[in-house]
C-alpha cells in the first residue's frame, strides 16, 4: 500500500484481508482499526483511501518498461526454497500456459540476487582455500603426496561418521532430525528435547545435523 520511515529504515505497509480481490474500495474504509486506547474506529478516520489507475512514474530497464511484484515468503520457508517455488510453480507455469507472452521477460531479483552472488563468491573462495591449504601442507610435510592423502581421507572420515550417526538415529531418513529421528517439521520432543534451540520449524537437514554435532560437542574438534 505505502511505506514510511522508522529510525531511518524504510518499512513497507501491506494490507491483508480474507475477502481478497473481492473487497471494494468502500469496504476498505469501514475496516476496524484498534487504537492504543483500546477504541475501535473505521480505517477511513485515520487515513485517506485514494484509488489510482496506474503508477505516477514509468520505470524502465534498458529502455523497456518494467513492473515490480513483491513476494514475501513465510518465515518457515527458506529463501532458496521460496525462489525455487517461484521459478518452477509460478514463472514456469505462466510461461507454459501462455499467460505471459514470450516478448515479456521475467527476472527474480532482490534477496535472491544476493543469495546467488554469495553462492558464487563462496564457490570461488572455496577453490582458493583448498589450494592454499594444500600448499601449506606441502610446506609442512615437504612432500607432494602426503597432503593429497590427508585432504582426501579427512572428508571421507567425517562423512562416514555423519553417515553412521544418521544410520543409528534416523535410519538414513533425511526427513528426520539427526539427534533422535524426530520429524524435521518441528523441534525434537525426545531426548535431546527442544532442539535445535534457534531457528523456526520446519528445519533443513543441514541445520539439524549441525545442531546434533553441537549437542555431542563434536563441533569444536580440530583436524
Amino acid at each position: 500500500m505505502d511505506e514510511f520511515l522508522l529510525n531511518d529504515d524504510k518499512v513497507d505497509i501491506y494490507l491483508y484481508g480474507r475477502a481478497g480481490t473481492a473487497a471494494t474500495l468502500d469496504e476498505l474504509g469501514r475496516l476496524p482499526v484498534y487504537t492504543p486506547s483500546r477504541a475501535v474506529i473505521p480505517l477511513s478516520i485515520v487515513t485517506d483511501i485514494v484509488e489510482t489507475v496506474d503508477t505516477n512514474s514509468i520505470r524502465r530497464v534498458d529502455g523497456r518498461r518494467m513492473v515490480t511484484l513483491s513476494i514475501i515468503p513465510p518465515e518457515s520457508i527458506a529463501l532458496e526454497q521460496a525462489v525455487e517455488i517461484v521459478r518452477q510453480q509460478l514463472v514456469a507455469h505462466l510461461r507454459a500456459a501462455g499467460s505471459v507472452p514470450a516478448s515479456i521477460s521475467m527476472e527474480i531479483s532482490g534477496a535472491s540476487d544476493q543469495l546467488d552472488a554469495t553462492r558464487a563468491a563462496l564457490s570461488g573462495n572455496y577453490v582458493v582455500a583448498v589450494v592454499i591449504i594444500y600448499l601449506l601442507l606441502v610446506a609442512i610435510f615437504t612432500h607432494w603426496g602426503y597432503p593429497l592423502l590427508i585432504m582426501t581421507t579427512i572428508p571421507l572420515g567425517v562423512a562416514g561418521g555423519i553417515a553412521g550417526l544418521h544410520l543409528l538415529e534416523s535410519s538414513y531418513n533425511f526427513d528426520r532430525h539427526l539427534h533422535n529421528g524426530d520429524s524435521l517439521s518441528g523441534r525434537t520432543h525426545r531426548v535431546p528435547a527442544h532442539r535445535p534451540e534457534t531457528g523456526s520449524p520446519a528445519f533443513w537437514g543441514e541445520a539439524s545435523a549441525k545442531d546434533a554435532l553441537t549437542v555431542e560437542t563434536l563441533d569444536g574438534l580440530a583436524d
